[in-house]
């Protein structure tokens, strides 16, 4: 494959990574002859798909050397884990029911799927809400004055202003009762002919799952780095594309697939970030260094159609981040590798994860 890997209009890292999805090795030179996309390089980009059932490498997985100093201090991470996706199976399904029990014709032809990081056991309690696609049948896609006739009516509370809903925007924010609580969701629309085969969602629940399987104890470790992950970066979670508070971080998805990538260790993702981008800006990084260092979703976005390119699998970094959010990540990153080697003669490494 000849590229030239300056040209943007090229993007050389997505034509790497579909050489890695399509499972063997084609190497890629510049139109000087250079090679750019060497073998080594392509085998560290395979590491990161590894985990996946969808790509045949469920029983592969290399976890960091630094997760063996890494000590979860709570004795009941996992019941909290297994409550937290209790919890997001007992409210999605209460939606449901309140939904078909508006008796509306067009509850058979939509699908509700539970995303996001509760459906996973990744959430921090702070930030919880509870995200939801709505798969659609063309019938009822064709009808959305009766759809959100069918959610005003399940849930009045919303307050829907129907007629700024008719061209499924989606529905952003909103506060429902369920049971005495109040439970704050979003759903995004989709029409089942745009729905992906392999999410990006699809994807992360497959690798945790199989990550468990292969080390039960090591996957407590893992879910416990991306935790930790997330309270690090809290002031810098939200990626550029985040409809509120914006701040060209990662994402809560993107911290999740830089954790697993890096073998589930926080340290190792934060050490290896800033080693690859020292000698750069952003802008630098991203259309230099960044070639060879990327932080992959190898499931599918939900609303790739709707992107300018229809690229379906986002490069978080590329994708996700801007200028800002990728200096105060670097900054956060800096100090938080400063602590951990002053706490790292006790080999503890607390965190603070509530439930």
């Amino acid at each position: 494959v000849v590229s030239d890997i300056l040209d943007d209009k090229v993007r050389t890292d997505r034509i790497k990574f579909e050489i890695v999805m399509n499972g063997f090795y084609i190497p890629i030179v510049n139109t000087s002859g250079d090679l750019v996309f060497g073998y080594d390089e392509y085998l560290k980009l395979k590491e990161q798909m590894s985990a996946l059932s969808y790509y045949g490498t469920e029983d592969e997985y290399s976890f960091a050397s630094e997760l063996d100093d890494f000590i979860i201090e709570d004795s009941n991470l996992q019941e909290k884990i297994d409550l937290q996706i209790d919890r997001g199976k007992y409210i999605t399904e209460a939606i449901k029911t309140r939904l078909k029990d508006t008796n509306s014709a067009v509850f058979e032809g939509i699908e509700l799927i539970h995303i996001g990081s509760i459906n996973r056991g990744t959430s921090v309690k702070e930030n919880e809400d509870y995200d939801y696609i709505m798969v659609i049948d063309r019938e009822v896609y064709e009808k959305p004055e009766e759809l959100y006739d069918m959610i005003d009516k399940a849930f009045p509370e919303m307050n829907l202003n129907k007629e700024s809903y008719c061209y499924f925007k989606g529905i952003r924010n909103k506060t429902i009762k369920l049971n005495g609580e109040q439970i704050q969701i979003d759903i995004s629309f989709i029409s089942r002919s745009e729905m992906p085969d392999f999410s990006t969602d699809d994807a992360v629940c497959d690798k945790l799952l199989n990550i468990k399987r292969i080390n039960p104890e090591n996957y407590l470790k893992v879910v416990a780095n991306i935790i930790l992950a997330k309270k690090t970066l809290k002031d810098v979670y939200n990626s550029r594309r985040a409809r509120v508070n914006p701040q060209g971080g990662l994402s809560g998805v993107g911290i999740e697939n830089w954790i697993l990538q890096s073998g589930g260790s926080f340290e190792r993702a934060a050490k290896t970030f800033l080693e690859a981008t020292k000698d750069y800006d952003y802008n630098g990084f991203k259309y230099t260094a960044f070639t060879s260092f990327g932080i992959w979703d190898f499931g599918k976005n939900y609303f790739a159609y709707k992107l300018d390119d229809k690229y379906p699998h986002s490069e978080f970094i590329r994708d996700y981040m801007n200028e800002s959010g990728f200096n105060k990540m670097r900054y956060i990153l800096q100090e938080y590798i400063n602590n951990i080697e002053k706490r790292k003669e006790h080999k503890i490494m607390q965190i603070n994860w509530f439930i």
